[in-house]
C-alpha cells in the first residue's frame, strides 16, 4: 500500500472537502473523513466553553501541532456540532496551499462575510458609509453586522503569507482577533507557530492555546480508534500501540489499520515504529522534507539521547549553531516535546525517535557515536543527571569508562537520589555482561539489595566486598566501618531490630571517622530501635543528633527517611495532627527533590495511610494506601508495610476471594514472618468487627493465639512492642465479642493503664471505647458514659475519628439516654466543636430517640465488594458525580448500584443508607 493513500486512510491526509474556492486555495467546509472521529476531551472542552461563553467579549481557541495530530478532525467536530446540532450560525475557511497570500485570504473572507451578512438582513449589504470593499475597516463593519453568537473556523491559518506586491496588509490573525467583536468566537488550527502578535488577547483572558499535550488521545480515546477494526485485538496489543504512539491519532489509525492485515497483532504492536516502511515513507515526505541538510544532522545527533538541549548539543555533539537548529525545528512544529520548559530540554515522539536514531546509526560513524556518548555521560555528571550519565556511559561500551562512572554515580544515585530499584537494575544487567564493578558501585550495590528485600544476595555482596579489599588496595583500610554500616543495614532491613540496635551503637561508638550520611543513617535505625520499644524522648535524641549529618550530607533521600521516623513517633504516641502535618510536607519535599516514584514516596505512602486513616480522611488514605501497595513487594521495611496492611485490611469487607485481599496475601508472601503474623491478626480484628466472632477465634487458632493470655503459644522469642500490643488488642476484641466480658475487661483495664503510662493517645482512645462498650453490654451504663467522656477528650486532643465509627450503635445509645447535649459536657469552645463533627461523622442526630442496640455485633449484610467500597465513599460525604470520577464509573452505574444497596440495607434513601451502613460497620 502506498504511503499517501494509506495515511489519507488514517486521517493524517483528509479527503477534498464538498466546497472550495475556483482556484482551489480555500475550502469552505469542513473535511470528510473516511472514518468516525472520536469525541475528544479537548473537543468537548471547546464546546462547552462556546457554549456556556458570555457575550461580553469575543474567545480564540487556536490549535498548534505537527500533521496528524488531529487539529483538524477536532475543529471540523466542533464546527459541525455548532452548525448542526446546536443550529447556530459559522463559517468555515480552510486554506489548502501553503503560501497563500494574505490579501488573497483577506479579500476571500470578506467576500464570504458579506454573504453571511446579506443573507441575516435579506438584502445586499450597503456598499456606502464610505467603506472600501477588502480592506481591514470594512473587515470589522461585517464582523459587527454578525448574527450573535457566530464562530469563525480557519484550517491551516499558516499557509497565509504576506504579499509584498500588493503591499504587506497587517497580520492578517492578529487583525481579525483584534477586530471580533464580542459574541463572535475563533477557532484556528495551524501546524507551526503563526508569529501573530496575540498579546492582547490573552492578556484579556481570552486566547486558549492547544498543543500537542491537548491532542494526544487518552487511552479510552485510543481504545476507541483501536477497537473499531475487522478483529478484536488483545489488551497487551492495544497497551502498546498506545504506549508507542503517544496519543498521535495518525499513528494510532494506522496500527489499526495496520492490525486488519496482520496475522499477529502482538507481533505487529512490537514491530511499529518511525523505521516502519509506511511510517518511514511519511515522516520522509512531511517532516524531514522541508529540512535543511545540516539541521538534519542536528537530529541525527539529537536523536542519540534521550533528552536533549541547545547547550548540550553544542557542547557533547559540537555543533556551533544548535540554537538556531532547535529553534527552527521548534518553529517548524516538528515532533519535539518538552521535558523542561526551565532548562529549555526536549525529546523525541517515540515513532520520530526510532525513525531518526535508525538513519543515525547509518550516517554518524560508530566512534563518533560512541565519543558523543562519553561526552554526554561527562556532562550529565557535572549536571547532576547521574541515571543519565549511567545510561550514556553504557551506551558508549567502553567498560573501563562504564566503571569509572559508575563509581561516581553509585552513591549519589543511592544516597541522595534514593533510586535503588534503578540503581539494582543497572548493575544487574551489567554484571550479567561481565563488566567489573569498583568499590563504591559494590557498596552501594549490597545497600540497595537489601532494602529491595533481596537479604540473602546483599550479604554475599558484602562478602565479596569485604574480600575484595583484603586483595586489592589497602588504602581502603579505613573501610571497614562502612561494611560494620552493612550490617546494621541488614539486620533492620531483615526485621532483626534488637540486633540492628546492637549494630547502631557499637557503629556509633567505634573511634572510626565516619560519613555524615552513614552517620545520619545508623542514627535513624537508633531511633527507629528506641521507637519500636515506645522509648519516644530516646528516639527523638536520636533524630536530633543526626539533624546537622543530615545537613552535611545533603540527600533528599535521608532527609525524607528522618523526618518519616519523626513522623511516624507522633503517630505512636498518638498524636494525628501533628504526624499528618510531617507526613504531608516530607511527602511533598521528596516528590519536589526525587520525584513521585521514588520508592522513599511510597513508603511515606504506606505510613500516611493509616494517619489519614484514624483521623477518618478517606480518600486520601486510599490514594495514598494504593501508592504504598504499589511497591510493597520490592522495597520497604516490614514496620511501614504493616502500616498499609492494616489500613487495608479496615477497608475490606470480609470477602477472602476479592481481588484487593488476594493481591495482598501475595505482596505480603515476600516479606518477613512477622508481617505474615501481623496480617492474619489484623484479618482476625476485622472479622470481630464485621459480626464474624466464630470466623475471627478460628483464625486465632491457626496462629496459635492464647487469647486469655494475649500470647503466641510456642513462640518463646521477645515479640516487638507493637506486635505484641496487636496480639492484646485482638484478644480483647475475641473475648468482648463472644461474650467474655470479663477477661476481656481485665485486659483492656490493664492495657490502659500502659497506655498511659506510655503516653499513646490513640491506643488510649481505642481501649477507653472497648471499656465503653464492655460496661454498655453489661449494663454499666454511668461507667459507658465516663469511657466515652474520656474518649473525646483524649481524641480531641490528637485529631483521633475512625476509632468512634467501629462503636457507634452504643455511642448512639449514650447519646440518646443522656438527656441533654453531649457537647455540653465539655466547657471549651474547641472540644465542644470536636464532639460535634464526631456526631456529624457518625450520623447521630441528638434530638431524635436513638433505638437500642442489640447485643453483640450487627452484621453489615450482604454487600458486595464493589457496594462496600461504593458506600465507604458516599459515607464520606462524596456526591455521585466525584464517585463516578473516582471509580472510573458513569454516574448512572453509581445509583444502580446504590439502589441495590438500598434494596440490601432496607432502606429507602441516601441518608438512611449511610447511617445504617457507619452503625453496622
Amino acid at each position: 500500500m502506498k504511503a499517501e493513500s494509506m495515511m489519507a486512510m488514517t486521517g493524517a491526509e483528509p479527503v477534498l472537502p464538498r466546497h472550495e474556492s475556483q482556484d482551489g486555495r480555500f475550502s469552505a467546509a469542513p473535511l470528510m473523513f473516511h472514518f468516525r472521529p472520536v469525541r475528544t476531551c479537548l473537543v468537548s472542552a471547546i464546546l462547552q466553553r462556546l457554549v456556556t461563553a458570555d457575550a461580553k467579549a469575543a474567545m480564540i481557541d487556536l490549535i498548534v501541532a505537527p500533521n496528524g495530530w488531529g487539529k483538524t478532525v477536532a475543529a471540523s467536530q466542533v464546527y459541525h456540532h455548532w452548525v448542526e446540532e446546536l443550529k447556530r450560525p459559522g463559517l468555515w475557511l480552510g486554506l489548502n496551499r501553503a503560501n497563500t497570500g494574505s490579501w488573497a485570504l483577506f479579500t476571500h473572507l470578506i467576500a464570504r462575510l458579506d454573504r453571511v451578512v446579506a443573507d441575516a438582513r435579506g438584502s445586499p449589504t450597503p456598499a456606502g458609509a464610505g467603506i472600501e470593499q477588502s480592506c481591514p475597516s470594512h473587515l470589522a463593519y461585517l464582523l459587527e453586522r454578525l448574527p450573535r453568537p457566530f464562530l469563525i473556523c480557519i484550517d491551516n491559518a499558516d499557509y497565509c503569507a504576506g504579499n509584498p506586491e500588493s503591499g504587506d496588509l497587517p497580520d492578517f490573525l492578529a487583525e481579525l482577533v483584534q477586530t471580533a467583536p464580542a459574541g463572535v468566537h475563533l477557532l484556528v488550527t495551524a501546524n507551526r507557530p503563526t508569529g501573530s502578535d496575540l498579546t492582547a488577547a490573552r492578556l484579556n483572558n481570552r486566547l486558549w492555546l492547544h498543543g500537542t499535550a491537548d491532542l494526544a488521545l487518552t487511552e479510552g480515546e485510543a481504545r476507541q480508534i483501536l477497537e473499531e477494526g475487522l478483529h478484536p485485538v488483545e489488551d497487551t496489543t492495544l497497551n502498546t500501540l498506545i504506549a508507542r504512539t503517544e496519543g498521535w491519532a495518525a499513528g494510532l489509525r494506522l496500527g489499526r489499520l495496520l492490525l486488519d492485515h496482520a496475522p499477529d497483532g502482538a507481533t505487529l504492536a512490537n514491530w511499529l515504529s518511525g523505521d516502519a516502511p509506511d511510517l518511514r515513507s511519511w515522516f520522509d515526505h512531511h517532516v524531514l522534507g522541508a529540512i535543511p541538510v545540516e539541521t538534519q544532522d542536528f537530529l541525527h545527533h539529537a536523536s542519540l539521547f534521550p533528552h536533549f538541549s541547545a547547550a548540550q548539543m553544542a557542547e557533547v555533539a559540537g555543533i556551533a549553531d544548535a540554537p538556531r537548529h532547535l529553534s527552527m525545528l521548534l518553529d517548524a512544529g516538528m515532533f519535539i516535546i518538552p521535558v523542561s520548559a526551565h532548562e529549555q530540554t526536549y525529546r523525541f515522539h517515540t515513532l520520530f525517535l526510532a525513525r531518526l536514531r535508525s538513519e543515525a546509526e547509518q550516517r554518524i560513524p560508530a566512534a563518533r557515536r560512541q565519543e558523543c556518548h562519553r561526552r554526554m555521560a561527562q556532562w550529565s555528571m557535572r549536571q547532576g543527571a547521574w541515571q543519565t550519565a549511567i545510561d550514556s556511559a553504557i551506551q558508549s561500551r567502553d567498560h573501563g569508562f562504564i566503571s569509572t562512572v559508575l563509581e561516581q554515580a553509585a552513591p549519589r544515585l543511592v544516597q541522595d537520589q534514593g533510586r535503588l530499584q534503578a540503581y539494582m537494575q543497572i548493575v544487574d544487567d551489567l554484571l550479567a555482561q561481565g563488566i567489573s564493578l569498583g568499590v563504591e558501585a559494590r557498596y552501594w550495590y549490597a545497600f540497595a539489595l537489601s532494602f529491595q528485600l533481596r537479604h540473602a544476595s546483599a550479604d554475599t555482596q558484602r562478602r565479596r566486598l569485604a574480600d575484595l579489599l583484603d586483595a586489592t588496595d589497602p588504602g581502603h583500610a579505613d573501610f571497614s566501618h562502612r561494611l560494620a554500616h552493612l550490617l546494621v543495614a541488614f539486620a533492620f532491613l531483615a526485621d532483626d531490630i534488637p540486633a540492628a540496635g546492637r549494630h547502631a551503637q557499637a557503629w556509633l561508638d567505634a573511634p572510626t571517622a565516619k560519613d555524615p550520611f552513614d552517620r545520619g543513617w545508623v542514627l535513624s535505625i537508633l531511633a527507629v530501635h528506641h521507637l519500636m520499644s515506645y522509648r519516644f524522648a530516646e528516639a527523638r535524641e536520636c533524630l536530633r543528633k543526626a539533624a546537622p549529618m543530615i545537613r552535611e550530607a545533603g540527600s533528599p533521600y535521608l532527609t525524607a527517611w528522618c523526618e518519616l521516623i519523626r513522623g511516624t513517633v507522633s503517630i505512636y504516641e498518638g498524636n494525628l495532627s501533628k504526624a499528618r502535618q510531617i507526613i504531608d510536607a516530607t511527602l511533598v519535599a521528596a516528590e519536589q527533590s526525587m520525584g513521585p516514584e521514588a520508592e522513599i514516596c511510597d513508603t511515606i505512602c504506606s505510613i500516611g495511610s493509616k494517619c489519614a486513616f484514624e483521623q477518618g480522611d478517606h480518600l486520601v488514605a486510599r490514594a495514598w494506601l494504593e501508592r504504598g501497595l504499589r511497591s510493597m513487594d520490592r522495597h520497604g521495611t516490614v514496620g511501614s508495610s504493616a502500616y498499609a496492611v492494616e489500613t487495608a485490611i479496615a477497608y475490606w469487607n470480609g470477602d477472602e476471594t476479592a481481588l484487593s485481599f488476594q493481591r495482598l496475601e501475595t505482596l505480603i508472601g515476600t516479606h518477613a514472618p512477622r508481617l505474615a503474623l501481623t496480617f492474619r491478626c489484623l484479618v482476625a480484628r476485622r472479622l470481630v468487627q464485621l459480626g464474624r466472632v466464630q470466623d475471627a477465634e478460628a483464625v486465632a487458632r491457626e496462629i496459635d493465639l492464647d487469647v486469655r493470655k494475649a500470647v503466641l503459644r510456642n513462640h518463646r522469642d521477645e515479640q516487638p512492642a507493637r506486635f505484641r500490643d496487636l496480639l492484646v488488642m485482638i484478644s480483647i476484641e475475641v473475648l468482648h465479642g463472644r461474650g467474655d466480658h470479663a477477661g476481656s475487661l481485665k485486659l483492656a483495664e490493664r492495657e490502659l493503664r500502659r497506655a498511659k503510662h506510655e503516653g499513646r493517645m490513640l491506643r488510649c482512645v481505642r481501649l477507653e471505647l472497648t471499656l465503653m462498650s464492655i460496661s454498655f453490654q453489661t449494663g454499666r451504663q454511668p461507667g459507658a458514659l465516663r469511657h466515652l467522656l474520656a474518649a473525646l477528650r483524649q481524641a480531641e486532643r490528637c485529631g483521633i475519628l475512625q476509632p468512634f465509627q467501629n462503636h457507634r450503635a452504643v455511642i448512639a445509645a449514650l447519646v440518646g439516654s443522656l438527656g441533654q447535649r453531649l457537647e455540653s459536657c465539655f466547657p471549651t469552645r474547641g472540644e465542644r466543636a470536636f464532639v460535634g463533627g464526631v456526631l456529624d461523622l457518625l450520623g447521630l442526630d441528638e434530638g431524635l430517640s436513638v433505638p437500642q442496640p442489640e447485643r453483640g455485633c450487627v452484621a453489615l449484610g450482604a454487600l458486595s465488594e464493589r457496594e462496600h467500597e461504593l458506600m465507604q465513599l458516599v459515607s464520606s460525604g462524596m456526591s455521585n458525580a466525584v464517585i463516578a470520577r473516582l471509580l472510573g464509573l458513569s454516574e448512572n452505574t453509581v445509583k444502580w448500584h446504590l439502589k441495590n444497596v438500598f434494596r440490601k440495607l432496607n432502606v429507602v434513601n441516601r441518608t438512611s443508607a449511610v447511617r445504617r451502613f457507619i452503625q453496622d460497620a
